[in-house]
């Protein structure tokens, strides 16, 4: 199981992807990052990235861990069952 990021950093980088400001997130990204995976340090680097990073935390389909952002695939529509 991979280490999670304080629950504290997780919710101000939620709350800096609600207000859909960029540059808000891009600054809650600098603010932590030594806290944050690489990945994440990466999507601010560009901006497309960063914009679908921050849908992705929006929507819930993605989670925050020390080796890196991973995606919640109970959230994104997948039928496990239709494919297995």
């Amino acid at each position: 199981m991979s280490e999670r990021v304080p629950e504290k950093i997780v919710e101000e980088l939620k709350k800096a992807a609600r207000s859909r400001d960029v540059r808000a997130f891009d600054k809650a990204v600098n603010k932590h990052k030594r806290d944050l995976p690489d990945d994440l340090l990466e999507a601010t680097e560009d901006r497309e990235v960063l914009e679908e990073t921050m849908k992705l935390f929006n929507e819930n389909k993605a989670t925050v861990c020390r080796e890196g952002v991973r995606l919640n695939v109970d959230n994104c529509g997948y039928d496990r069952k239709r494919y297995h």
